[in-house]
């Protein structure tokens, strides 16, 4: 996605002219003089810097300073959490009051938005996401007031339906692979095409679907038996299990694992089952070995088995929604509406070239200001307002809130907010985040892709599950890649849950999230390099000629906890760990048990309902 040189020499300028701070938030100076957030490279996501105090809370059962003092201003709305779900919450509470009311966003990253995150690069003049990654079928699934946001912002979704190029892997002749790699039972590795087209189109089936695999290891049976699955769930879908009805088909496929449906039922062996079970993650954030035949069947396929359809509906909204940044572009338009002169333009055309003034971010003047780089540390009522501590640069600080939403990590809570119930905080144990790393590349060309015919590949065995060519979206004066001269991003969805054993979901997340921190820069530098030269290597890919900038989005408290039908029941987890109290509300996605936006955006709004019904 081109950009003019001169908008992103724009971009990467930080002036710290204009008005200055209020001498107790001097300290903040130290962000004007850091690189523009949005074009630092390396290590991103939950960044170093970001997390440590947290972790010190959390981990260490550290406290910190609680001021004596009051050392910033009373605001009528404090927001814990620059999200989209607190960037809603501070939408809808401007909705309610109009510009009459203080508010105060305080976020312990060097940027806004949280995993709506922005990754520009600037050798290339590229863009891609670092996390939250599309509008998912907005028409459909969204409320009145999560749709709201969408619409007063100005998003317009027919704008998609042009600005997407759908045609634009197949007009040059490109699809998706599939890579077997040596180990659990395989002697080596193929790079054969995808017959699950997990990115979208027709999966193989019958001959071509043969032809396809023909120079793996896998058997003849194998192949069968593959065939069959993909028969079942996209070409002739029928009932999953011989003889039941609708109710039993739900039942059962609610209780029995994808894998083991995979291994008993269709009757795979456990090397094919280990490359299919695998299936789920880029959606779910864990294997088909937690997942149930339900979770994974009513969500992978446009069609459903028979006797499933009664209960599941496809919304056959297109996966189109999606800007040249990702949700990043949603947070930046919703920031330059709350803090007017942030920030040019006015439209959905214009956001991915606007150049934000960090400056104007935490303006004494600006009646919502967004405070960066600082970890909220105690959280508690003081009569008829809350008190909030945070720590910014190694110095701790009071602000009061009359109301206060939590829009962070559903998990720190019970750090911040001693006047927290013991059943809510035994409530919020289980909503455990998924976690996941996004990587992106920025290539100065992409010619070797087009000799191959390879656009991406599907990695059962590894951590990243999924590369590809980015999203291929052209949107105002941002241009997609059409040559391949020109430099384009390739994208990495990174899922690093361990498989198996199938019976603690939680256990897996916890797992998953320690595996993140235990990995450098360079280790996933090199794991998305390997991947690429198995993919790419045969034609021409090098890493020194082609490779201009790479980051790396780490999320260990990524996807919210949504509920599996094989452990959960109903949705009094979620329900009961969000209750707020006194004049404390709690939103984020995770208050909603959905990873998606408009979980964010629901929460925001019932959060702002509470407080001010």
């Amino acid at each position: 996605m081109s950009i003019t040189r001169r908008d992103f020499l724009q971009g990467a300028a930080i002036t710290v002219a204009g008005a200055s701070l209020a001498p107790e938030l001097v300290a903040a100076d130290k962000l004007l003089k850091d690189k523009y957030p949005p074009s630092k490279t390396g290590l991103r996501g939950n960044h170093p810097g970001s997390f440590e105090v947290a972790h010190q809370m959390g981990w260490q059962r550290q406290t910190f300073p609680r001021p004596s003092r009051q050392t910033d201003n009373t605001y009528d709305l404090v927001i814990v959490g620059g999200g989209l779900s607190g960037l809603a919450a501070a939408w809808y509470y401007r909705e309610q009051f109009g510009e009459s009311g203080s508010i105060l966003i305080i976020d312990n990253h060097d940027d806004f938005g949280g995993h709506a995150k922005r990754n520009q690069f600037e050798d290339t003049q590229t863009i891609g996401y670092g996390g939250s990654q599309s509008i998912d079928s907005p028409r459909g699934s969204y409320s009145k007031q999560a749709l709201r946001i969408i619409e007063d912002l100005g998003i317009k979704l027919d704008v998609f339906d042009t600005a997407y190029h759908k045609d634009w892997h197949s007009s040059r002749g490109l699809s998706n692979a599939l890579v077997i790699e040596a180990g659990d039972k395989f002697e080596n590795t193929s790079v054969v095409p995808d017959p699950f087209n997990v990115w979208g189109g027709n999966p193989l089936s019958g001959e071509a679907l043969h032809q396809a695999l023909a120079g793996t290891e896998l058997t003849d049976d194998e192949v069968k038996q593959l065939d069959q699955f993909l028969d079942v769930i996209f070409f002739n879908p029928r009932p999953l299990y011989d003889g039941l009805g609708v109710a039993d088909t739900i039942k059962r496929a609610k209780k029995q694992s994808f894998k083991d449906y995979l291994l008993s039922d269709l009757k795979m062996t456990p090397r094919l089952a280990e490359l299919v079970s695998p299936l789920p993650k880029g959606l779910w954030g864990m294997s088909g070995d937690l997942l149930s035949a339900y979770d994974t069947l009513t969500e992978m396929a446009d069609y459903v088995p028979l006797n499933l359809a009664a209960e599941y509906k496809s919304d056959d909204e297109p996966y189109i929604y999606h800007f040249p940044d990702g949700n990043a572009s949603i947070a930046r338009m919703m920031v330059r509406r709350l803090i007017p002169g942030v920030a040019p333009g006015d439209d959905m055309l214009d956001i991915n070239t606007a150049h934000f003034d960090y400056n104007k971010l935490d303006l004494p003047s600006n009646t919502t200001r967004i405070r960066l780089n600082s970890t909220v540390t105690d959280v508690r009522h003081n009569n008829d307002t809350v008190s909030v501590c945070y720590r910014q640069f190694d110095k701790d600080y009071r602000v009061v809130g009359k109301k206060v939403v939590m829009a962070c990590y559903m998990h720190v809570l019970p750090y911040l907010c001693s006047e927290m119930p013991k059943e809510q905080v035994n409530a919020m144990a289980k909503l455990e985040k998924v976690p996941l790393v996004v990587g992106n590349v920025s290539l100065k060309n992409w010619q070797f892709i087009q000799d191959s015919g390879i656009s991406g590949g599907y990695f059962p065995m590894r951590d990243f599950i999924e590369t590809r060519v980015d999203f291929p979206v052209s949107l105002g004066d941002v241009k997609f890649a059409q040559s391949p001269t020109d430099p384009v991003v390739i994208n990495f969805w990174g899922v690093t849950c361990p498989n198996g054993p199938g019976d603690d979901p939680v256990a897996q997340l916890i797992a998953g999230k320690h595996r993140i921190y235990r990995k450098s820069f360079g280790d996933f530098e090199k794991e998305m390099i390997d991947q690429m030269t198995l993919l790419w290597g045969e034609f021409g890919f090098d890493p020194d000629k082609h490779i201009s900038e790479i980051t790396v989005n780490r999320w260990p408290h990524g996807y919210a906890y949504e509920h599996i039908t094989r452990f959960d029941t109903g949705d009094a987890t979620h329900v009961a760990a969000r209750k707020g109290w006194g004049n404390l509300a709690i939103a984020n996605s995770d208050s909603e048990a959905k990873a998606y936006v408009n979980g964010a955006f629901d929460a925001a709004y019932r959060a702002i309902s509470e407080l001010y019904s």
